[in-house]
């Protein structure tokens, strides 16, 4: 599909798809932040965090037919089975699962649910992702633009976030962007 057919929501999916694996440049004058202590090493939890929301955003851009020249990313098997309740699930998913419902965001999501998330048609998911950034050591940062929002529906995001292997995911609070600039990116060698 050709850029000047897409509308300004389609273009808005393109452009955070592509920000879940490269840092982004320039930005809204604020941005929201999770802070979120990882159960191991930063690196690896933010390239499954990428991995997680790039299968997403690939299946809405492909299922939206925003651009049909995406090959979409598989789901990781990780998240799937953690999703599913069912079958071989790595320590720090189930880990993290079992954090999401000890802080009271309720049971784990299905699948299907989730994925429905980030849909087009979705009027539920209010934020769409900006980065992940290291805060401090052990530390990551996760960037979402929630349009100056300073309260929105996120167990989505903390859902991937918790599985993805977080000891704690606290927040949203909002920020300047001059603290966004100030953290590297995690997971792209950014």
């Amino acid at each position: 599909m050709s850029d000047e057919f897409l509308d300004e929501e389609e273009e808005a999916l393109l452009d955070e798809r592509d920000r879940v694996g490269s840092r982004p440049e320039g930005g809204p004058p604020g941005l929201s932040r999770f802070l979120v202590e990882a159960d191991g090493p930063v690196g690896e939890y933010a390239a499954r965090l990428r991995a997680v929301l790039g299968a997403a955003l690939d299946r809405s851009v492909v299922e939206g037919r925003v651009d049909s020249r995406v090959v979409p990313r598989p789901v990781p098997a990780w998240f799937a089975a953690v999703c599913a309740e069912d079958g071989p699930v790595p320590g720090f998913a189930r880990a993290g699962a079992a954090r999401y419902t000890a802080a009271g965001h309720g049971s784990g999501w299905s699948l299907e649910n989730w994925l429905w998330r980030f849909e087009l048609d979705c009027p539920f998911r209010t934020w769409t992702w900006w980065d992940v950034t290291h805060a401090a050591p052990g530390t990551l940062s996760l960037w979402v633009d929630a349009h100056g929002e300073d309260a929105f529906a996120a167990d989505d995001l903390r859902w991937a976030a918790c599985t993805a292997g977080a000891r704690t995911v606290s927040g949203p609070a909002h920020h300047r962007l001059s603290a966004w600039q100030a953290e590297p990116s995690a997971g792209t060698g950014g």
